[in-house]
């Protein structure tokens, strides 16, 4: 597993060349910001955006369990998802 990092996300930034001088270059920045995180994670990248969280790609196990009120049982199957951990300054200024 490969780290993703505030770096590298800056580095690619610099790479569109974009003057953040209209609403559309901010938005097209921001676009950029999410597909980036989003295509580091599905490709199974652990992505560091310091000082404000992580994102980790991670596999839920297989479970089986009883839908409540009732005696019917289901299966879920293994999945992806993702983990999301805040940067401890960020826990830090939500808490103040």
């Amino acid at each position: 597993m490969t780290h993703y990092t505030k770096a590298n996300l800056v580095e690619d930034l610099a790479e569109l060349d974009l003057i953040f001088s209209t609403k559309k270059a901010a938005k097209d920045t921001v676009e950029f910001i999410f597909a980036k995180v989003i295509e580091q994670v599905a490709a199974g990248n652990q992505v560091d955006l310091s000082g404000l969280c992580s994102f980790k790609p991670a596999i839920q196990a297989a479970r089986s369990g009883t839908v409540p009120g009732t005696t019917k049982t289901y299966e879920s199957p293994e999945k992806k998802i993702v983990k999301i951990t805040p940067a401890s300054v960020f826990k830090t200024a939500v808490a103040a």
